[in-house]
């Protein structure tokens, strides 16, 4: 299908999906925060790592939930605060790039006119499961919207993510680490 890029090819990390929360106490007061996840992916190493943070206007982040995922053990490692919960992948790391057996949906561009990139949508089975994944990427296989419907690791899945802040390195590793308290 498309050639991987130099980006592509060894790690890539990203933030996505921010998204704003309203929360009614039961004296009617609505209390507003958005959350935010930075995605981490090391190809090579095959291992897979997000970090949710809670944000309320006026305020820093706050760290809600780290989920690191390595697919050399099969293991899912899901770290919110001291606590840590342990259980199996059902299926191998996705590549960095678009699959030989992925169904072209369309090309067309984002932006404004003459500030427009050329984009392509792309549709493949997930992991072997009963899932689809939608995809959306730059001319140079950098991904921009990814979206996937189904059922994962026997649960539904339906869940939408736009990538911003792309980089081809992971200046913080330590997003991969496993506390010493996982099983």
């Amino acid at each position: 299908m498309a050639e991987p890029s130099l980006i592509a090819k060894g790690t890539r990390v990203s933030f996505w999906c921010t998204f704003e929360i309203d929360l009614e106490n039961d004296q009617g007061a609505i209390s507003t925060f958005e959350q935010f996840t930075k995605l981490a992916e090391d190809f090579e190493a095959k291992l897979l790592a997000t970090h949710t943070f809670n944000f309320v206007p006026g305020t820093s982040s706050t760290p809600l939930r780290r989920v690191v995922q390595d697919f050399n053990k099969l293991k899912q490692y899901t770290i919110y605060g001291n606590t840590c919960t342990v259980k199996n992948i059902e299926y191998e790391m996705q590549g960095p790039c678009i699959p030989d057996d992925a169904v072209v949906l369309g090309s067309s561009n984002m932006g404004f006119e003459l500030d427009s990139i050329d984009i392509t949508s792309y549709s493949w089975s997930f992991a072997n499961q009963n899932a689809t994944l939608v995809m959306i990427f730059t001319d140079d296989c950098v991904p921009l919207v990814q979206a996937i419907g189904g059922t994962l690791n026997g649960a539904p899945v339906d869940t939408t993510y736009v990538f911003t802040q792309y980089s081809n390195t992971i200046a913080d590793r330590s997003i991969f680490d496993i506390p010493a308290n996982c099983p």
